[in-house]
C-alpha cells in the first residue's frame, strides 16, 4: 500500500470511526472499541485471529446495525480488514421466524402489563 493510499485509508477509518462515536449508544461504541484493540492487538502480534468475550449484554448488542457497522469499520484497512472482517465470528442473529415469535411474545407481555403494542 503505497503511502498515499494509506493516508486516503487512515482518514476514512477516523471518519468512519468519528460518524460512528456519534451514532451508537456509549454501551455498543464501547464494544466497538473492544474489538478494534484486539483487532489492532492481533495486527501488531501477526496473531491468526482475534479473541473478544462477549458478555450476555454483549451480545444483545451485537445487532445486525452493529455488525454491518463494524464491517464497514474495517473495510477502511483495505485488504487487511476485508480478511479480518471474514474471520470475524460473531454470535448468529435469532432467525426471522424467531424474531417474529420473540416479538409476538413481547407484544402479549405488554397487553397483559396494560401497555399499548
Amino acid at each position: 500500500m503505497d503511502e498515499r493510499t494509506l493516508a486516503e485509508s487512515t482518514r476514512q477509518f477516523a471518519l468512519c470511526l468519528s460518524e460512528l462515536q456519534s451514532r451508537l449508544d456509549p454501551d455498543s461504541y464501547a464494544l466497538l472499541l473492544r474489538i478494534l484493540k484486539a483487532t489492532n492487538d492481533a495486527i501488531v502480534t501477526h496473531s491468526d485471529g482475534i479473541d473478544v468475550l462477549f458478555s450476555e449484554h454483549d451480545q444483545e448488542l451485537l445487532a445486525p446495525e452493529f455488525t454491518d457497522s463494524l464491517r464497514r469499520l474495517l473495510s477502511c484497512l483495505g485488504p487487511l480488514g476485508m480478511n479480518l472482517i471474514t474471520d470475524i465470528d460473531l454470535p448468529q442473529q435469532p432467525s426471522p421466524s424467531q424474531r417474529e415469535q420473540d416479538r409476538r411474545e413481547i407484544d402479549g407481555i405488554a397487553r397483559v402489563s396494560g401497555m399499548g403494542p
